[in-house]
Parts: C-alpha cells; sequence; structure tokens
C-alpha cells in the first residue's frame, strides 16, 4: 500500500500490508493505532494498493492496481473488520486495532 506521508508533505510512503476482502470485494486493513499507516491514512485517506497473485514475480506477474479513499469502518463495524480478519488469516488481532475499507 502506498499512501501520502504526513511527515514529508507530498512524498508516497510504500509499505506492504495484508487486506481482507469484504463481502462487497473492498480490501479490509486492521492497524495499530499506533501504525504510520494509520497517521498517513487519518492525514490523508488517498492510497493505492497494488496486489499480485503469490509466487509470481517479473514482467509476467499477475497483478492489479486498486486506488481510491481509505477511511475507517464506522464504530459499530470495527469488530466486524476485525473478526473478518482474524476468521480469513487466522491470527487473532489486538482488540485496539484500526480496521480500514478502501
Amino acid at each position: 500500500m502506498s499512501r501520502m506521508d504526513h511527515r514529508q508533505e507530498g512524498y508516497p510512503f510504500g509499505s506492504l500490508v495484508d487486506f481482507v476482502p469484504d463481502s462487497m470485494g473492498h480490501p479490509i486493513f486492521s492497524f495499530s493505532p499506533l501504525a504510520i499507516h494509520t497517521r498517513n491514512l487519518l492525514a490523508d485517506p488517498r492510497c493505492t494498493l497494488v496486489v499480485q497473485i503469490p509466487g509470481w514475480s517479473g514482467l509476467s506477474n499477475a497483478r492489479v492496481m486498486i486506488f481510491g479513499d481509505a477511511y475507517p469502518l464506522l464504530e459499530h463495524q470495527q469488530a466486524q473488520g476485525i473478526a473478518l480478519k482474524t476468521a480469513i488469516e487466522g491470527k487473532v488481532l489486538f482488540p485496539w486495532s484500526l480496521s480500514y475499507r478502501l
């Protein structure tokens, strides 16, 4: 995921992130409130997500780029976002994680 760095105005900040699709196919992310991802998205919700097929590499890699605005899920949806990620990834997330939808 790449988004604008909140400290270095005008520069993108890219990193590897995990996500799961919701029932409509929208990517759902869960980040710690302390994470740089969270601070950057709160300052500017615009971001780009590049998704590639595992195991592929190089120029022949099957990939797609999704761009849009990532916003925190509403308060009553936060638990659903964390439960969805936990169920699909099999990892228990910290209860204070914040979930976002792109």
